[in-house]
Parts: C-alpha cells; sequence; structure tokens
C-alpha cells in the first residue's frame, strides 16, 4: 500500500533531488545541534543507514562542518557517527559558553543557557549517545510506520 502511494503520488527524481541537496548541506553559520539535527534527518529521509556504510556516512558528516569543527573531528579520529554528533555538539558548546554574558535584561534565559552547557557537561558521554540512537530509531519507525 505504501509503496503503490509512492509510486503514484511522488515523482521519479524526488529521492535524487532529495540526495543532492543531502550531498550540498553544510553547516554555515548554524549551530553544531541544529547542523547535526538537520543531517540526521537527511540520513533518516534518504534511507542511507540501510544503503551506505558508516565510514561513507562519517564523511560526509564530515564535509559539510565548519573547518574548525573538522579539524578537532580529525584531530580525535572518531569513527562512529553518533561520537561525532557528541563531540561536535560538545565543542560548539564550549566554544559558546565563554561568550554568554551577564545582562541585567535576560537574567532566565542566561540561567537556562548556562544550566543547559552543565548539564550536558555532568551527563556520561555514553548516556547521551543512547538516548541519540533510540531517538533515530524512533523517528525511522515513525516515518516507516503507516499512516
Amino acid at each position: 500500500m505504501k509503496d503503490e502511494l509512492k509510486g503514484k503520488y511522488v515523482p521519479p527524481s524526488f529521492s535524487a533531488r532529495l540526495m543532492d541537496k543531502w550531498h550540498r548541506y553544510t553547516q554555515g553559520n548554524k549551530s553544531a545541534q541544529e547542523y547535526v539535527e538537520k543531517f540526521d534527518e537527511f540520513l533518516i529521509r534518504c534511507n542511507a543507514i540501510d544503503t551506505e556504510g558508516q565510514a561513507q556516512i562519517l564523511s560526509r558528516f564530515r564535509a559539510g562542518l565548519r573547518d574548525n569543527l573538522r579539524t578537532e573531528l580529525l584531530a580525535h579520529e572518531v569513527t562512529e557517527l553518533e561520537k561525532a554528533y557528541a563531540l561536535v555538539q560538545d565543542l560548539d558548546a564550549t566554544k559558546l559558553t565563554p561568550s554568554i554574558r551577564v545582562t541585567h535584561k535576560q537574567p532566565n534565559l542566561l540561567r537556562v543557557s548556562t544550566l543547559t552547557v552543565f548539564i550536558a557537561r555532568l551527563l556520561p558521554t555514553e548516556l547521551i549517545l543512547k538516548a541519540r540512537v533510540l531517538r533515530t530509531k524512533a523517528r525511522v519507525l515513525i516515518k516507516s510506520s503507516p499512516n
């Protein structure tokens, strides 16, 4: 049923255009978290988990990063996508932490941002990675379930 609907309503070039968008996708001025979320979305929508190897997906992820994060990722010799996600977001968060300034206009926003960074540093990396894996699996199940 799902395949019949796809065949009827989805143009044949849809998959190719989606893959092209993914190939051209770069971090630009987005935060690492935004980049990881969108990259993960492309990964699921392009069904690359089943069709591409881990090394190829990781290479595509690195290629889209800003130069400073790509260099750090290569220096740490990360070979797993989930660990790359975590490292890049941690590096980006620690880079942003010193730029937070105390202002009297937005005290609650400052507290939330600082608290978020503090909690992220306290959580074990393994726990964060497991949560991301579960989130990815949940997205795949939701997208693949017939509605």
